[in-house]
């Protein structure tokens, strides 16, 4: 907040209105949706059709880390009954409104209104994820809005309350945005006090915006059961990468700005240099956009280049563009804008266009370096608004096969959005990377294995059977009771005693111990689950591992024991699914050969039998191992690809 004496004219409305306009037509010819953003679609249509906000049916889970985002988005969708064209048109709509109050926010220097009209131009992250169907686009509003409150030439309690309401909004538009505002709203608060304000007044200008953010945070707890989402347990809570190793993937993301994005990173660093003036009103702003760049890199940025950054990048064109009055600070600002109109024009003369010239045209592959893509390149073809190969279905178009079934199909995908999507509400669907509420809690199952955002878990044995049936068959018995505990959180009635008791235990550590042991012991070594060959005998042909009774075999094997060990040279096996892997006949608890398989998947067809030859010396065995692996790929395959399901549902032994 500036002092009473500084006044200076903001830029007319024309003007403000006329870049509005420029910036929403750039941002249109680039417009496209997202695979992650369709993870929020899925919650919406839910919301909607009055099953609650959950993103499977069967739990309460928070799936999406701005909830602002999907009541706006939900709102909308009961209005205009598709998501789609309203999403984007919404999100065009906030970058127009983002672009005007930054340019009204700037000073009356034609060099300040310059830089935002060739910053959010030269910056390709701005411009493709104003569109992209998450908070981006709302989040440039509300912060281009808080920017043009922070730079307003008075200093009143009214002021801090415009500022606590807007950042209550940014909060719940995105939770990590605390860090980026904390520094202006102190600063706001110390001046207030030092002018002499009282502590009543303070607080009534605080309440309305902390009671936006708390609103929120205690329905979260009393629906969810926690206040922090899933994609939090994911990325933040659970995640155990030694901070060297989190802390390199920040710095390759802060590369991948640099060489993808400069106009942001010139953006970004003007800001920190502004912050060099000693001014609180500059001061405050850089602060709190540095936090957000150590945040950023404290958890090793994101798959998607530049998306991260975005936020920081608005909050800094407003510090930029307000100019100032010494004369280094002029020329610092002066060769900000020539080297933002050098990124700018520079792909102009090259193969690298903006996304506003490149329409649906982009490179062969989406160029992933250090698990860091460019995400639009990747779907704008079958997501993008001017795609002439885009295809979107209907919501839920997969599902509908399995409308009337009583037990809902459980479904393993490893990318949540256009599968999510797809299939609706009709399927249970473990995505074991940000969704399902038990395997966020887990930490990584390889920490050579992973890639930013991806941080794939290890699916517990008997998870999905108990899933598929509603009875609890999970292996390891601290699991299995700390997931009965997590059932009862996220699905019983919301006020029964059950439950509260349950609540009470989850945020005072109770159930901690329990997921402890398992991942000391069964999580990070695999067992080999055993039964008897009677106990794979109700599966039939063409039947699905979640109709029937078949055990779903994960890392460590299935070794199933013969009931009557004799010489057979034949063994087949019913099996849903597929996969390569091992064979190890046993006998008198010895391997005495080994064979590989490969069974040829097909999800579509149910289970099928497959039948193995038996070598010459282990024909009188009295067990066999049944023991999958990952099928070859690369690193980065490896790092997004859990091991597919392969459920054994019977089993036969002859000549």
């Amino acid at each position: 907040m500036q002092s009473p004496t500084a006044k200076p004219e903001p830029p007319s409305s024309r003007l403000a209105v006329a870049l509005a306009l420029a910036t929403g037509a750039f941002v249109s010819a680039s417009a496209w949706i997202s695979d992650d953003a369709l993870v929020t679609f899925r919650t919406v249509e839910n919301f909607v059709a009055g099953d609650g906000m959950r993103w499977n049916l069967a739990d309460r889970t928070q799936t999406a880390t701005h909830p602002l985002w999907v009541l706006l988005l939900s709102a909308a969708r009961w209005c205009t009954g598709e998501l789609y064209y309203t999403t984007i048109v919404i999100s065009i709509l906030l970058v127009m409104l983002a672009t005007f109050l930054l340019v009204k926010s700037a000073s009356t220097s034609k060099r300040a209104v310059a830089i935002v009209a060739v910053g959010t131009l030269a910056s390709p992250s701005f411009i493709e994820f104003g569109t992209c169907g998450l908070e981006n686009a709302l989040v440039y509003a509300l912060l281009a809005a808080f920017a043009l409150v922070w730079f307003r030439p008075d200093s009143c309690a009214r002021t801090l309350q415009r500022l606590c309401v807007l950042g209550g909004l940014l909060a719940l538009a995105r939770q990590d945005l605390v860090l980026l505002l904390a520094p202006c709203l102190l600063v706001a608060l110390r001046a207030l006090w030092l002018q002499g304000v009282g502590y009543k007044a303070l607080l009534c200008a605080l309440l309305p915006g902390a009671a936006l953010t708390l609103a929120w945070y205690l329905f979260a707890l009393v629906y969810f059961g926690t206040a922090i989402p899933t994609p939090g347990y994911s990325k933040v809570m659970a995640l155990d990468l030694p901070l060297s190793v989190i802390g390199k993937q920040g710095l390759w993301y802060l590369q991948d700005l640099l060489m993808r994005d400069p106009a942001c990173a010139l953006v970004l660093f003007g800001c920190l240099l502004a912050g060099m003036t000693r001014r609180a009103l500059f001061v405050a702003p850089a602060l709190g956009v540095l936090l957000q760049i150590l945040y950023t890199l404290r958890v090793g940025g994101d798959f998607m280049s530049g998306r991260f950054f975005t936020a920081a990048f608005v909050l800094s064109l407003a510090v930029v563009a307000q100019g100032y009055r010494k004369r280094l600070p002029q020329v610092l600002s002066s060769a900000l804008l020539v080297a933002l109109l050098i990124a700018l024009l520079v792909p102009l003369f090259s193969n690298r266009l903006p996304s506003w010239l490149g329409g649906s045209q982009v490179p062969k592959a989406a160029n992933i370096e250090h698990g860091i893509g460019n995400e639009r390149a990747y779907y704008v073809q079958s997501l993008g608004l001017w795609s002439e190969a885009r295809a979107l279905p209907p919501y839920g178009v997969f599902g509908v096969p399995f409308a009337d079934r009583v037990r809902k199909p459980v479904i393993l995908i490893t990318a949540a959005g256009i599968p999510g999507y797809l299939f609706g509400a009709n399927a249970h669907l473990v995505e074991p990377f940000l969704c399902d509420p038990l395997l966020v809690r887990l930490p990584l199952a390889d920490l050579r294995e992973w890639r930013v955002g991806h941080f794939k878990r290890r699916i517990p044995e008997g998870y999905l059977e108990t899933l598929a049936t509603g009875e609890n068959q999970i292996r390891n018995q601290d699991l299995a009771l700390y997931w009965s505990a997590l059932a009862v959180l996220l699905r019983a009635p919301i006020w029964s005693a059950e439950r509260w008791r349950v609540w009470w235990g989850f945020q005072s550590g109770a159930y901690d111990a329990l997921l402890e042991r398992y991942v000391d012991g069964d999580y990070r070594s695999p067992p080999c689950v055993e039964v008897r060959q009677s106990e794979l005998r109700a599966g039939e042909p063409n039947q699905h591992w979640y109709d029937g009774h078949g055990i779903v075999v994960r890392e460590g094997g299935l070794r199933i024991a013969l009931d009557a060990p004799r010489a057979v040279a034949k063994l087949r096996l019913l099996i849903d699914g597929g996969g390569v892997g091992t064979l190890h006949f046993r006998r008198n608890g010895q391997v005495v050969e080994s064979s590989e398989f490969e069974v040829v998947p097909d999800l579509n067809q149910g289970a099928r039998w497959s039948e193995f030859s038996v070598p010459e010396a282990a024909r009188d065995f009295d067990a066999v191992d049944f023991v999958p692996r990952p099928a070859a790929g690369t690193a980065e395959q490896h790092a997004v690809m859990p091991l597919p399901i392969c459920a054994v549902l019977a089993v036969e032994v002859g000549n």
